[in-house]
């Protein structure tokens, strides 16, 4: 699990405008049920400018969104 961890937050590093990398470490956040890191990564998702509109750009900022408004009730 710390092997896919490095490579995706590496994915995003390399390319900062990337989701892909960041919405499976939120996936993987949220299965191992870390809150601070669920945030986190919501938060990074929700901060990352979209270059392109996409339907699944949409839908993991909106994923991320509603994070983020659960945990702050």
């Amino acid at each position: 699990m710390d092997s896919a961890k490095a490579h995706f937050l590496n994915g995003h590093y390399i390319i900062p405008n990337r989701l892909i990398p960041l919405h499976h470490m939120l996936s993987i956040a949220k299965a191992s049920k870390d809150t601070i890191q669920i945030k986190k990564y919501a938060e990074m998702i929700i901060s990352t400018p979209i270059k392109v509109t996409s339907p699944l750009a949409t839908k993991i900022k909106r994923e991320a969104q509603l994070i983020l408004n659960e945990n702050s009730r």
